[in-house]
């Protein structure tokens, strides 16, 4: 039995489900995300212990500003830099914040760049907002760009794009 309602997506669980999610006595209820990672889990007694737990997911699962750094520092460890040049509303980038994208900021460096023609043309930058996800190792990040987002692009689309580099990165 699958049912919506407001943020949530239910799923009856089954012994293998509980199996699966090591679930230890019911009721019980299970958050995840999108990619099944958890994100809350609680026993629960009564619909107001059900509505607490789901208010904690909530809190958990929540957009998260980014503390952006305004210039690039050579590399402390194995993070993936990331490099913005945002939007003329300076809104571009806040695709970032994403709640479904928050998981990932502790694996990233964040860097906004300001948008002056010469560091434009530098980084062949010819739309904004503009992400370059970089190998923070190589001495020149515009050379060791392991993806690049041009425009403005959906949670979706960057969360790939964000895999896909780390992937990267772990390779080498």
């Amino acid at each position: 039995m699958v049912k919506k309602s407001g943020e949530f997506v239910f799923v009856k669980g089954t012994q293998k489900h509980a199996n699966e999610f090591k679930i230890k006595g019911v009721p019980s209820v299970f958050f995840s995300d999108g990619d099944a990672d958890e994100i809350h889990r609680a026993r629960f007694a009564d619909e107001r212990t059900l509505t607490d737990a789901m208010a904690t997911a909530l809190k958990k699962y929540t957009e998260v500003p980014i503390s952006w750094g305004a210039e690039i520092k050579p590399a402390a460890g194995k993070k993936l830099l990331v490099v913005g040049f945002d939007d003329e509303e300076g809104r571009g980038l806040r695709v970032l914040e994403d709640r479904r994208l928050v998981k990932y900021h502790a694996l990233c460096e964040f860097v906004k760049l300001a948008a002056g023609a010469d560091t434009l043309r530098a980084w062949n930058v010819s739309q904004t907002p503009a992400v370059f996800l970089c190998d923070p190792v190589k001495p020149n990040p515009q050379k060791s760009c392991l993806e690049k987002l041009t425009g403005k692009k959906t949670p979706a689309q960057v969360k790939a794009a964000l895999v896909k580099a780390l992937r990267k990165l772990e390779q080498k």
